[in-house]
């Protein structure tokens, strides 16, 4: 990508989104230790580590802590993540511990000055070659240039701004969200403004059309126009029109830097929720699992007080005791889980007790006819 040698001063990055997002949306291998895990142990090397992915160096016994992860899994993504090629080992730290660096193309995010927009499409562009961004930029069904439903009909921003679609019902859908969200940042700013934007006003529509359709996110671009507000207006809507319109035509390296954010904000969120999900569903497998085996701790019991009572079939005595239990499930409000409750247990150590205490009866009573 060719560069431009002007006094602007361009600095290097972070990687961190970008690298994340990748971790996202990788497939990964089927023998690779579970997506939430993979994410999770990903996030901790972002916070650990400096923006450019160099010093990535967190604690293993710390990280599995912090995440709730067993240290094996901690090891297992590692291994699976320098399998293919996204993390490199470069060292130990004084202390011992390994020092990582992040392997991943990042998106190249510039220094761009408010009146140097002319880079903004080389950097866009670019990033879309490498594939590390969309080609549009689906907001919640807003926004897009590439077609489909992210675009009204699928038009270019050209096409939106001096086209009739502008009064359609998915340009009111646009329209509509966007003053929604204005008008809760300006509470937020807590104006005095008792103007409000004006949602038919022509000129307004076309601007935020075009830039929604050219991928420009609602957020950013209201948090954009309202960071300088004067303190008095005599127009609200045709201050805000001019100040969209002077946005650049696509998204700059800010807006950018504030999508890759976003998304990775709400994959790592839904990754967190199967991470809860699956250690849920683990929870729920050992519980079960503890209470087969007091079950069948109970029935070992159980028969072995049937065998020294001298019954002459234990098979048959276990297997009539454990059917008629099983039986009471009908009278219970959950019969499926009945067969592994406790309560199921405890009535069959009562049982185990009555015929113990039968047993040691029957015995003393043989002692002292023997001693009389």
């Amino acid at each position: 990508m060719s560069r431009k040698t002007s006094g602007k001063t361009k600095k290097a990055a972070p990687i961190s989104l970008a690298w994340l997002r990748q971790v996202i949306d990788r497939e990964w291998p089927d023998d690779a230790p579970a997506k939430g895990s993979i994410v999770a142990v990903a996030a901790y090397f972002i916070k650990s580590g400096d923006p450019d992915g160099r010093n990535v160096f967190p604690a293993i016994d710390t990280m599995a802590r912090d995440l709730r992860l067993g240290r094996r899994t901690v090891l297992d993504v590692i291994k699976a993540m320098q399998a293919e090629s996204m993390l490199e080992r470069v060292g130990k730290i004084r202390t011992g511990t390994i020092n990582y660096r992040l392997r991943l193309e990042a998106v190249e995010v510039e220094s761009v000055s408010d009146s140097a927009s002319d880079s903004v499409p080389s950097s866009a562009s670019s990033s879309a070659q490498r594939g590390t961004l969309p080609t549009t930029y689906d907001r919640k069904g807003v926004g897009g240039g590439g077609g489909g439903e992210g675009s009204p009909d699928g038009n270019t921003p050209a096409a939106v701004a001096t086209g009739s679609i502008i009064n359609d019902d998915r340009a009111n859908q646009i329209i509509a969200e966007f003053i929604t969200a204005f008008d809760a940042r300006l509470a937020q700013l807590n104006r005095k403004d008792t103007q409000r934007l004006e949602p038919h006003n022509d000129k307004l529509r076309r601007a935020i059309i075009t830039k929604t359709d050219a991928g420009w996110p609602h957020l950013h671009t209201i948090d954009r126009i309202t960071d300088d507000l004067p303190r008095t207006i005599h127009s609200i809507t045709g201050l805000i029109t001019s100040k969209i319109a002077d946005l650049p035509d696509k998204p700059d390296a800010t807006a950018l830097a504030f999508i890759l954010n976003d998304e990775a904000a709400a994959k790592l969120k839904q990754a967190e929720t199967g991470l809860r999900q699956d250690q849920e569903t683990c929870e729920a497998a050992n519980d079960i699992r503890e209470r087969r085996d007091r079950r069948a701790r109970a029935i070992r019991e159980f028969r072995r007080a049937v065998r020294n009572s001298g019954a002459a079939d234990v098979d048959e005595a276990v297997n009539e005791m454990v059917a008629s239990l099983d039986d009471e499930g009908r009278n219970e409000s959950n019969p499926e889980a009945w067969p592994l409750s406790q309560t199921w247990v405890e009535f069959l150590k009562d049982e185990t007790d009555l015929l113990r205490d039968q047993t040691k009866a029957r015995h003393s009573a043989n002692t002292v006819a023997v001693v009389l």
